[in-house]
């Protein structure tokens, strides 16, 4: 019955063992990990169980004469506080490159979402206040189109007419350079209406168109719009 209840007693002692060892785990993990002080409390509290219940088994194993009951416990106690200590160091590294990443991602995800500035638009260009007629230029050009609306004139011819109605230079250049004749037609038109009252070689119509104003090119325009 002795031995019986001795082989009882070393069950116990480890089971005992196993249990205090058991909650080394989450008294350490409470402790390291927890940023909750009623937590790390508690991991505070299964620490000193565990160790204290190591302790106290210790002692009575060795009291009961049972030294290899003994290391028994204090080995798996031991045991378990290693593991402990192994799964909090790897639990802190994991947590922390994990933390890293988290931090990385936040950065890229804040950068990929950081709207760009959006393209400012180029100032328009303020145009140009147009220059005002003055009353001689507005009176040369309306002259200029009368004479252009009944006969035909060579730009040189235009500005030799307005001059003799009394116009400045300056206000008879403005009126041929503004009255929109095409000089060539005007030359064609000058050419067809020598021909309809004389004849004319091309060599004389030619000159007669230059005699007018025409430059070299618009007397030949103007000859050979009339076939010649």
């Amino acid at each position: 019955m002795e031995g019986k209840w001795k082989g009882w007693m070393t069950v116990g002692f480890i089971f005992l063992a196993i249990i205090a060892g058991l909650i080394t785990i989450p008294g350490l993990m409470y402790l390291i990990f927890s940023t909750v002080i009623i937590q790390k409390l508690i991991g505070v509290i299964l620490l000193a169980v565990s160790i204290g219940g190591t302790i106290f088994m210790a002692k009575l194993s060795k009291n009961e004469g049972k030294k290899g009951e003994m290391i028994a416990v204090i080995v798996i106690v031991s045991a378990f506080l290693l593991l402990s200590f192994i799964i909090a160091f790897f639990g802190k590294v994991v947590t922390s490159f994990s933390n890293s990443n988290s931090t990385q991602i936040s950065a890229n995800e804040y950068q990929n979402t950081t709207p760009s500035p959006s393209p400012t638009s180029a100032p328009t260009p303020t145009p140009e206040p147009t220059p005002q007629l003055t009353l001689g230029q507005q009176n040369a050009l309306s002259k200029a189109l009368s004479y252009l609306s009944h006969s035909a004139f060579s730009y040189q011819k235009l500005i030799e007419q307005l001059e003799y109605e009394g116009f400045t230079e300056d206000e008879a250049i403005y009126g041929a350079d503004h009255c929109g004749a095409d000089w060539n037609i005007e030359a064609a038109q000058k050419a067809e209406s020598y021909m309809k009252h004389n004849s004319f070689s091309r060599d004389r119509l030619i000159e007669q168109l230059k005699y007018e104003g025409f430059t070299d090119e618009q007397a030949e325009y103007g000859a050979t719009s009339v076939g010649y």
